[in-house]
């Protein structure tokens, strides 16, 4: 699984980064939010090729520092924190976002994911195909919000999970969440609290 999503599934050790990223922002890479994702491969999803149609996402553009906390598959309640930063830009063919995540595990060895984000006719790219539940933004504020959603699988159990992406100023919060179809049972997978490190021009 992937950390932008999910985590990886059933372990209690720490994945491999591209288990973390999103296999979970599923089972390809955030999943893995792994490597580089399917989404940049020539066989990954067509963009609607309107660099106008990453406008909604630009609040990511930067980059950002902070923490990674996840809840571990082996227990569902062993807390788990990494040290995180994000680099956000625009994709050489101008019609996605390239994120670059990088985790310092607590052996000191540092892991990182590069994720793709591609706006398509179908819905939103990003290691898998999200459906976009909610969008607000509040310029002037410096407020924007994204609220992801699909079906998929966590811990070998289909679920409706959630992706909610939100930027306050210079805070960047990523979380995702997970409802079990079967037993209704709900809890947070993973957050990313970052800010931002560098001086970019602000978002418009």
């Amino acid at each position: 699984m992937r950390r932008w999503a999910l985590l990886p599934k059933g372990k209690s050790t720490h994945p491999n980064p591209r288990e973390r990223m999103m296999r979970v922002f599923s089972r390809s890479r955030l999943i893995a939010l792994t490597a580089t994702l399917a989404a940049c491969s020539s066989g990954g999803p067509q963009s609607t090729g309107d660099p106008a149609d990453l406008e909604a996402y630009s609040f990511m553009v930067g980059s950002w520092e902070g923490e990674l906390e996840y809840l571990d598959y082996g227990d569902n309640r062993t807390l788990v924190a990494l040290p995180t930063s994000l680099s956000c830009e625009l994709g050489a063919d101008g019609t996605s976002l390239d994120l670059r995540f990088s985790y310092v595990e607590p052996n000191g060895r540092v892991e990182t994911s590069t994720e793709r984000l591609t706006v398509t006719p179908e819905g939103l790219y990003m290691g898998d195909l999200w459906q976009i539940r909610d969008s607000a933004d509040q310029v002037l504020a410096g407020v924007f919000r994204v609220v992801l959603e699909r079906v998929g699988e966590d811990n070998g159990q289909m679920a409706t999970l959630v992706n909610s992406i939100i930027r306050e100023g210079d805070e960047l919060t990523i979380t995702s969440t997970v409802t079990y179809i079967s037993s209704g049972e709900s809890l947070q997978r993973n957050q990313y609290r970052l800010r931002r490190s560098d001086r970019a021009p602000e978002h418009r």
